[in-house]
């Protein structure tokens, strides 16, 4: 009875979700005048679709804090989140404002564009039905070892260069501020900076490896937490923001997972406050961070200081609107292939998919859309990238490959809340940890991420863990 249950609300949700794709479509396609009346529409419509995906997100997994629900917010906020604010009145920030630099009507068809995205990623989570991990058995103790021995290796390995770059960068960020983490040329060699920064994605996949190998070993657990949280205050403290703070969703929420699979209900409610709290302050000081990352190392005093400068509820707004001015690349893209540049045809997704080789010249020359838009705007920055520009740039008004990237997605991040599911945890771990802000760039930027981290990594642990078993049964 269940079953039909959960097979009524799949039918009626897919229903809902393909009514409101032809409504956008229908709206897409018909002349956009510019009117506040259309910018509410298309506004609503975006904010329909999101609760879509959070209400698909819930069927199939049972809650809404899943890891699929991180990467649904982080796909919302970069993609239309501006908009969103003009259309409840809050749209009164100093920067990153779209409404100065583009026309309504431009910023109302992206907007269409960016929810038609949304529904074509919740189709691709429709697609995978299966959310139970129980046809494979995998042994709680014996896995979480397999696991332990991974952290130690990689943290062994990798602990004396990580230590090296905080140093590094400490210094140098005393008066370069920023420019101490995504300015190479400051160190001179550009190729050692690449190199060590591998070593530090190694220590922070061993020490997360550690922290949920040794949940039940508080005189670890807690020590290892306080590693990788000290690692995001430097990196904040030097006006990085994305990093950080998937660090720290990821450290939250699987102590929270952690805590509610061990049977402490209660305590998972408190560390679910704790987390809206952190995440809550972290929204708070993006904007100051923002401001003052170019002034060398970033003080408390100094974020507290431009807070009540520019007021509470300003701060907040700005944050989000820096978040959604990533509709920019989207809003380019369009103007550029209207007045003539060539579609793709996927072309950029096949050329990223050969970034999992370095050296390679194929993707720097076909996937490197970033440096692309920024060749083509005359700019001296990186006007960053989207996942809608690219599909836009690659198939125009029919965004397909969203429904591959939700498909593909949701297999990593999404699986039944009562599961303890320690193989699909560290595949979900490795992706938050690189991907979080995969919806404000192209896909050649993480694909060697993922190639390493999300499915090769789990793969050698997972056949570690069976030569192990079948030893074992040997014996």
């Amino acid at each position: 009875m269940r079953n039909n249950k959960i097979s009524i609300k799949n039918i009626s949700i897919m229903f809902v979700t393909i009514v409101l794709t032809i409504v956008t479509y229908l709206l897409y396609f018909q002349e956009i005048i510019g009117t506040q009346h259309e910018l509410k529409v298309a506004g609503a419509l975006y904010i329909v679709g999101f609760l879509i995906g959070l209400i698909i997100i819930k069927i199939k997994t049972g809650t809404y804090a899943s890891l699929m629900t991180f990467f649904w917010v982080s796909f919302f906020l970069f993609h239309g989140s501006q908009v969103v604010l003009k259309i409840f009145g809050m749209g009164n920030y100093k920067s990153f404002d779209l409404f100065d630099f583009y026309s309504m009507s431009s910023i109302i068809k992206a907007t269409y564009y960016s929810t038609i995205c949304e529904l074509m990623f919740c189709f691709g989570i429709l697609l995978n039905r299966k959310m139970s991990s129980k046809k494979r058995y995998v042994s709680y103790n014996n896995y979480i070892t397999v696991i332990k021995d991974f952290s130690k290796i990689l943290l062994l390995v990798s602990a004396v260069p990580f230590a090296f770059y905080i140093i590094l960068v400490l210094r140098t960020g005393v008066t370069e501020g920023y420019g101490a983490i995504n300015d190479y040329s400051n160190y001179g060699n550009a190729r050692m900076m690449k190199i060590l920064l591998i070593f530090v994605d190694m220590f922070i996949i061993g020490a997360f490896f550690l922290m949920i190998s040794s949940y039940k070993k508080k005189t670890v657990y807690y020590p290892i937490v306080a590693v990788i949280l000290l690692y995001c205050l430097v990196l904040l403290a030097l006006g990085e923001r994305t990093e950080p703070t998937s660090l720290i969703v990821l450290i939250l929420w699987i102590d929270n997972y952690l805590c509610l699979m061990s049977g402490n209900v209660s305590g998972a409610r408190r560390k679910r406050i704790v987390a809206g709290t952190v995440l809550g302050i972290l929204i708070l000081v993006f904007p100051s961070i923002m401001a003052l990352r170019h002034n060398g190392i970033i003080t408390v005093s100094a974020l507290v200081s431009n807070i009540r400068r520019n007021g509470v509820w300003e701060s907040v707004q700005e944050s989000i609107a820096g978040l959604g001015y990533s509709m920019l690349p989207l809003i380019e893209v369009r103007r550029f292939v209207e007045n003539g540049e060539p579609l793709r045809y996927g072309l950029t997704y096949l050329a990223s998919l050969t970034n999992v080789v370095p050296g390679l010249g194929f993707a720097k020359a076909n996937a490197n859309l970033a440096t692309w838009l920024m060749q083509k705007m005359h700019l001296g920055y990186g006007p960053g990238f989207s996942m809608a520009a690219e599909a836009y740039l690659n198939f125009k008004n029919f965004p397909f490959p969203m429904i591959i990237f939700g498909y593909l997605i949701s297999k990593i991040l999404m699986w039944k809340n009562n599961e303890i599911d320690l193989r699909k945890l560290i595949r979900g771990m490795a992706f938050v940890i690189t991907c979080l802000t995969l919806p404000r760039r192209e896909l050649c930027g993480r694909v060697r991420d993922i190639a390493y981290l999300v499915i090769l990594l789990p793969l050698v642990i997972d056949f570690v863990y069976q030569k192990r078993q079948k030893k074992s049964k040997q014996y």
